[in-house]
């Protein structure tokens, strides 16, 4: 069954502000955008009526600036398949999402331990403390004096990229490898 939810956006340097109202399928027992947008929306209510007026042309809406729909839920509305069809392929692809996302978790987690459990500069051991705001694995060198906070970018296909920097900001440097590999090769600014 689709219902309807709303997302608060901001617009013109947050002077504005629209409500965007997309169309949400319980297909994985929550509420999700049918569009495939990452967002937590809540169930506004029923989509009987949102989802007819799409298919006779008519805007759902209010004709000013203050809400729209979005227009790729719009699209996936009026695409040709019936509701099941359309649920069943949302169901395979947040399926598919959801495993893809594991695989990326499971691959920081051994970019972590394999990779990153020894200093860049001195290639001492790292000594792993919990990692602060947006920081994937913070670490500190008891040889070189060095706090290091890294961001792991890691892909389904076990390519990587790691970004280092030390907490005084005189070491910066990125490496990429795949996680099937043990070496890693740095490159400094």
């Amino acid at each position: 069954m689709l219902s309807i939810g709303v997302h608060f956006i901001t617009t013109d340097y947050n002077r504005k502000s629209v409500l965007v109202h997309h169309l949400l399928d319980d297909v994985t027992g929550k509420p999700l955008p049918i569009c495939g947008v990452d967002l937590d929306l809540h169930s506004d209510g029923d989509a009987t009526d949102f989802v007819e007026a799409i298919q006779r042309g008519d805007v759902p809406i209010s004709n000013d600036d203050s809400e729209r729909m979005c227009g790729r839920c719009k699209r996936i509305c009026l695409s040709p398949g019936t509701k099941e069809e359309k649920s069943t392929k949302r169901l395979k692809r947040w399926n598919r999402k959801q495993a893809k996302l594991k695989v990326i978790e499971k691959y920081q987690q051994e970019i972590i331990a394999k990779q990153l459990d020894r200093c860049p500069k001195c290639r001492s051991l790292l000594d792993a403390r919990e990692p602060l705001g947006y920081e994937d694995h913070y670490a500190y060198c008891d040889r070189c004096f060095l706090e290091w906070t890294f961001g792991i970018l890691a892909r389904a296909d076990g390519k990587f990229t790691v970004f280092a920097d030390d907490a005084s900001e005189r070491h910066r440097g990125r490496a990429q490898g795949q996680v099937e590999l043990k070496e890693m090769v740095w490159k400094w600014d």
